[in-house]
């Protein structure tokens, strides 16, 4: 699947790093305070969440144990 140029997303990466975390994960930062990074880092979760297996459905009544 071909990856479409999307001018915001752009923007956003052009003005994004990696900043790494204390237990070995990363998350974005912006280079420059007055980026906005936002669009960036929603995708990502989508795409993180997307990824996730899902939840099990919540049920409506749970019996009560003994």
């Amino acid at each position: 699947a071909a990856i479409l140029p999307h001018p915001v997303l752009d923007a956003a990466y052009a003005a994004a790093g990696r900043k790494w975390t204390e237990n070995g994960g990363w998350k974005w930062t912006a280079a420059d305070r007055a980026a906005d990074i936002a669009p960036l880092q929603a995708v990502t979760m989508a795409v993180w969440a997307a990824s996730r297996p899902a939840a099990p459905k919540p049920r409506a009544y749970a019996a009560p144990s003994r």
